[in-house]
């Protein structure tokens, strides 16, 4: 059998997952891998077979998407070149993270689908959603990436074809020694680890200069290398890095995207979370997470200091310890839509 791993570019869950999934998908078949996108930082420890230009955003400075800058990037004659140039007649599967170009070049050619992704949840009405739904967004979730086949990953599995969150192994081995008292400090005082990376490392210490009981870790896409600001560590974003700050974190400040919150609630790091202005996926996840008890702020604001040292004084720690499917997921999904028929569009 061969398959093709699409895999989205924008960030890093998608490409963190895909390193968990493709040894397992790799036992059991020949796998060929495209990326398409432009703000990860890091790749799946091997060179694509295809990597595109797709269909991305670039991220604002103060809690948004740079729309100027996405539009400027957006190449749609590239795009729809590269679905048609793509030979998927080739593969026996098209497995997709959210990723345009291999869904639709799947589409077009009847090859099969499967949507492997948390954007799959959401084709699911049981998914939580914001007060007010955002008709382009649902849209979004429907046509980015369109699948015969969903499999989605979630904070609970709200219908059965959602998992739980796929926590990689980096994340599993930091939780062995988290709650054991360590032989040697890596920091002197209790930290929080923070990564919005929709917000500017300035605007960010503009406030928490204000917040002096605790060191604050902020990992910054803007940063070209480390700086210390008094009890503000600015660092930029990199593996290593972010885990070992994580290690010992006492909090964690972040974005409501999905690999984030979902690592924090598995180490049991109590947590607090700020979704993107116009993302919005990330509002459904705010939702979800605020009805697990998880505090959401919309904005950085005037009363974010405010905020902050009250979520200090009363944060309480949500753990939940998400079970390692992925060897089963990889086999179902190869085992159920693996052997399914090409049927070309009419």
């Amino acid at each position: 059998m061969k398959l093709l791993y699409g895999i989205q570019g924008t960030g890093n869950g998608h490409i963190s997952r895909a390193r968990t999934f493709l040894p397992e998908f790799r036992k059991h078949a020949e796998v060929d891998i495209l990326i398409s996108g432009h703000s990860y930082d890091c790749i799946p420890g091997e060179q694509p077979d295809y990597n595109l230009k797709g269909l991305s955003y670039a991220f604002g400075k103060n809690g948004g998407i740079d729309f100027l800058k996405s539009i400027y990037r957006l190449r749609p004659l590239r795009f729809l070149q590269d679905i048609h140039s793509l030979d998927t007649q080739k593969y026996d599967l098209v497995i997709s993270d959210f990723e345009p170009i291999s869904a639709w070049s799947a589409r077009r050619a009847g090859i099969p689908s499967v949507g492997l992704s948390h954007q799959a949840s959401f084709l699911s009405d049981l998914t939580p959603r914001p007060k007010k739904r955002s008709i382009a967004g649902e849209a979004i979730f429907s046509w980015y990436a369109p699948c015969d086949y969903p499999a989605g990953f979630h904070y609970l599995s709200y219908e059965d074809f959602i998992y739980p969150p796929v926590i990689r192994e980096e994340i599993r081995n930091l939780r062995l020694n988290l709650h054991s008292v360590p032989q040697k400090k890596l920091y002197e005082r209790e930290h929080a680890t923070v990564y919005l990376p929709a917000y500017h490392e300035s605007v960010l210490m503009k406030y928490l200069k204000n917040i002096t009981d605790i060191d604050w870790h902020v990992f910054s896409k803007t940063a070209d290398q480390p700086g210390t600001y008094g009890h503000i560590h600015v660092y930029p974003v990199s593996e290593d890095g972010y885990l070992n700050s994580l290690s010992s974190a006492s909090y964690v400040l972040c974005g409501a995207g999905f690999e984030a919150p979902s690592e924090a609630i598995y180490l049991g790091i109590p947590l607090l979370v700020i979704p993107m202005r116009g993302q919005y996926e990330q509002w459904c996840n705010a939702a979800a997470l605020q009805k697990m008890g998880v505090p959401v702020i919309e904005y950085i604001g005037d009363r974010f200091c405010r905020q902050l040292s009250n979520w200090l004084s009363t944060a309480l720690s949500l753990r939940i310890r998400f079970p390692d499917l992925t060897g089963e997921i990889a086999e179902n999904v190869l085992d159920r839509y693996g052997s399914v028929k090409h049927v070309r569009p009419a």
